[in-house]
């Protein structure tokens, strides 16, 4: 992908990492809100989670974008 659309991945994934309150499941929602306008379906809910849980937080949920 081009440098810009991955910083943009970055940041977003570094502002869904801020926020404490918020478990992995509740971030996967947002994020799937956030770039597509719509709620995760069951499926894609539980590949996401799974591959959160790959290497480092900040460059899984960058990449998950």
């Amino acid at each position: 992908n081009h440098p810009f659309v991955l910083q943009q991945a970055r940041h977003a994934a570094n502002r869904l990492l801020s926020d404490k309150t918020l478990e992995d499941a509740a971030r996967v929602t947002q994020a799937y809100r956030l770039a597509l306008g719509r709620l995760p379906t069951e499926g894609e809910r539980q590949i996401a989670l799974k591959y959160v849980k790959t290497g480092s937080p900040q460059e899984a949920w960058a990449m998950l974008y």
